[in-house]
């Protein structure tokens, strides 16, 4: 799951990257969106070599999520905001997936 809210990008997908490629990386990243226009929409360092970049869909990629039962968002969006709260956003901790 990747969302937007205000000036802030939340990816609770970057596991796969674990456990696909074998990269180290957070369970969430969080990152600040650019104040510039641009299709990169936000960055994020996971080490000192590698980043993620989020960027806008191509133009032709549907960009609406599909409806999901209110109790199954409640749920899974709770869950997910304990676990960012639990990651201390801001912290080296949050950034740094070797703490």
């Amino acid at each position: 799951m990747i969302c937007q809210v205000g000036s802030w990008v939340i990816d609770a997908a970057v596991s796969h990257l674990s456990s696909e490629f074998g990269l180290k990386v957070p369970d969430v990243a969080v990152g600040k969106c650019f104040d510039l226009p641009s299709r990169v929409i936000a960055r994020i360092g996971i080490t000192p070599h590698d980043s993620l970049w989020w960027i806008d869909p191509p133009t032709k990629n549907k960009v609406n999520p599909p409806v999901e039962p209110l109790g199954l968002i409640e749920k899974y969006g709770t869950l997910l905001a304990d676990r960012v709260t639990s990651t201390k956003i801001g912290s080296s901790h949050a950034r740094n997936p070797d703490f």
